[in-house]
């Protein structure tokens, strides 16, 4: 017996889940409007939208409305019901005052039933237009994209940028700065700096005196080497 009340216990936990999934995967939604919209006071419009309807049949039923409708607007409220699930075109009627103030308007589409809703894309924007404004507006004429600007052709661009380039004046040209000449050397300074060389080239006492000079030199230095070397032994 206790046994049995167990097994019964778990099977309706387990089976909890599994209603409740099934329980939320019922439900009313606006999926989708074709808003934003533009009127003029006194005017009504209709707001269209698809209304989703998952697995809730008639007698399930659900009220779409608008909330919030500002004082002295006439906003419809409808009772919808389906015999099948799926998505449905639907539309509701605003009507403004003549006294409706010219501005931008946000109301929501919402739902309402005995049964569970979700939101959706239901946010309505509306502008209230002047006279003026609606002067400048044409709703019937269609958007027309700018017509497409004709490439110009390639050889065409070719011949612009050259004639660009010719156009461009060329640049003066430099002078050059000539090189300075050295002035020449006087011949008589020349011919007196040979004989000098000469000279002293020809005269042994000169040369013999710098011999003397260049002996003396070594032998002070091997002098200088000898005695370093004795001192370090």
């Amino acid at each position: 017996m206790h046994k049995r009340l167990i097994i019964s216990l778990l099977l309706f936990l387990l089976a909890l889940p599994l209603a409740f999934a099934a329980y939320d995967s019922r439900y009313f939604s606006v999926k989708d409007n074709t808003g934003p919209y533009s009127a003029l006071p006194g005017e009504e419009f209709v707001v269209k939208f698809t209304l989703a309807n998952r697995d809730l049949l008639c007698p399930y039923n659900v009220t779409a409305y608008f909330d919030p409708c500002p004082v002295g607007w006439e906003c419809e409220e409808k009772l919808f019901c389906y015999d099948d699930d799926g998505d449905y075109e639907e539309n509701l009627t605003i009507k403004l005052p003549s006294t409706a103030s010219p501005k931008k308007y946000t109301t929501y589409l919402l739902l309402k039933g005995d049964y569970r809703t979700r939101r959706g894309n239901d946010r309505i924007l509306l502008t209230v237009l002047t006279k003026e404004q609606a002067a400048t507006v044409d709703y019937t004429k269609p958007i027309v994209k700018d017509e497409p600007v004709e490439e110009a052709p390639i050889e065409q661009a070719v011949e612009e940028v050259a004639a660009e380039i010719d156009a461009v004046p060329e640049p003066e040209p430099v002078e050059e700065i000539p090189e300075l000449e050295q002035p020449p050397m006087p011949e008589e300074n020349k011919s007196q700096l040979m004989d000098d060389v000469e000279r002293l080239e020809s005269n042994k006492g000169f040369m013999e005196y710098v011999s003397v000079v260049l002996v003396v030199l070594l032998v002070f230095v091997a002098a200088g080497a000898y005695i370093t070397f004795k001192k370090e032994k």
